[in-house]
């Protein structure tokens, strides 16, 4: 084959590729995306003057396109040499390093693409949709913010932010998404479905109902008048009494103590209504102004139906708060998703209260973290000068195979006896 007609097969591939509106899902490493958002991670043909730079990024997709992932970044790689100040060229870059599933590369390249061109829709949506994989929620949320201020109106940007506010738990903000949405194209019957799924959503939590959990009281999602209504908890968070704004107040240590039977006794209840919470940490318990510690913030909560024995993993990265997060929420070949995931939480809560410290203090990144659970596979240190009883608790709860934890019953009849 001579090269005009080499030029000219891979022209039509890429023509293909362009009208399929082909994605990185085509090759088989790729990991596939939730429906309505495969668009996102694509790659895009190269408007440059560098003919050489159009023609490597031609080549670079027709090999992504036959599952050769290193050789189509090393075309990408040259594309982008030669026209480096095209977005676009990074885009693409960050396209096919995700279709490597090397996230923290797609990462870096997608950052590339939105520094040159703020308003790319593209990289912006795959950077919010990668931080929100990575637990980084508020990163992902100012992003689209500020894309939309540019673009109001733009449907995947705002499905995206509807979508992250609903999964904190943040429904009056969801439910404006939905309305903006529904007003962009009347005609679409998924963001009437989605209001509708989220107020059962909210009813179901409101019948959540127990003295160790915050009280939700309901949520208005209806314009002009977007709120949320719970218990009031004068006391603030736990972690602010052992870290921030309130850390100068000392919790004796039977306050501790009873903190700790308290958030115990409120996971066991959700867990016997087969509800995972699926966040547990200490930002999320809140004290009253006697003390009284009640577990709040149910944004990741999933309550499984009776004949389910684990939960469902979503295609676009599990959320919680990585320092808390158990190994399997990770990576699924270490276990499947259950209610255990909150007893490695709550070991990693007793470690703040009686260790007092952060659970993976000197891990400062989430490479480090990452490292030392998937590579090391330590548990997170409990510091020497923790009472022995707690640290044998501690160890319990933080047991790499799910199915070695104790339960919440047993954390919480285990606090009692210490007494």
């Amino acid at each position: 084959m001579d090269f005009e007609n080499f030029l000219l097969g891979v022209r039509n591939v890429w023509d293909k590729l362009q009208a399929l509106g082909a994605t990185c899902g085509a090759g088989q490493h790729v990991r596939q995306e939730d429906i309505g958002l495969s668009h996102i991670f694509v790659l895009h043909p190269l408007d440059s003057e560098q003919p050489e730079a159009v023609r490597a990024t031609k080549l670079g997709a027709r090999l992504l396109h036959e599952g050769r992932v290193d050789e189509s970044i090393r075309e990408l790689h040259d594309a982008r040499q030669l026209a480096p100040s095209s977005h676009v060229a990074c885009g693409n870059l960050g396209c096919a390093y995700q279709a490597k599933n090397d996230d923290r590369a797609a990462l870096y390249w997608y950052r590339e693409a939105n520094r040159l061109q703020p308003q790319d829709e593209t990289a912006t949506c795959a950077l919010a949709l990668l931080e929100l994989r990575r637990g980084q929620a508020d990163e992902a949320r100012r992003l689209l913010v500020t894309f939309l201020q540019e673009n109001p109106h733009h449907v995947g940007a705002l499905r995206l932010l509807g979508r992250l506010h609903q999964r904190q738990c943040h429904w009056s903000q969801a439910a404006g998404c939905f309305h903006r949405l529904i007003a962009v194209d009347p005609s679409d019957d998924e963001w009437p479905a989605q209001l509708q799924a989220m107020k059962k959503e909210v009813d179901a939590l409101r019948k959540l109902r127990h003295p160790r959990l915050v009280r939700f009281i309901g949520a208005c999602v209806q314009p002009p008048l977007l709120l949320v209504v719970t218990e009031f908890m004068a006391g603030g968070s736990l972690h602010d009494h052992l870290f921030g704004r309130t850390s100068r107040t000392t919790l004796a240590p039977r306050q501790r103590w009873l903190i700790a039977c308290h958030t115990a006794e409120g996971l066991a209840f959700l867990h016997s209504q087969r509800v995972v919470h699926r966040d547990l940490k200490s930002m999320n318990i809140l004290l009253d102004s006697r003390q009284n510690a009640k577990i709040c913030d149910f944004g990741l909560a999933h309550q499984m139906c009776m004949e389910s024995t684990h939960i469902a993993r979503k295609l676009d990265g599990e959320g919680g708060s990585p320092r808390y997060m158990a190994p399997e929420c990770y990576d699924a070949s270490l276990g499947k998703l259950t209610e255990k995931v909150d007893i490695w939480a709550a070991g990693c809560i007793l470690i703040e209260l009686f260790g007092g410290i952060l659970p993976y203090a000197d891990c400062q990144t989430m490479p480090q973290l990452t490292a030392r659970i998937l590579v090391e596979k330590r548990p997170p240190d409990v510091p020497p000068q923790t009472p022995p009883h707690i640290i044998a608790l501690v160890n319990r709860c933080v047991m790499f195979d799910p199915s070695w934890r104790i339960s919440a019953t047993e954390l919480h009849s285990e606090l009692v006896r210490m007494r």
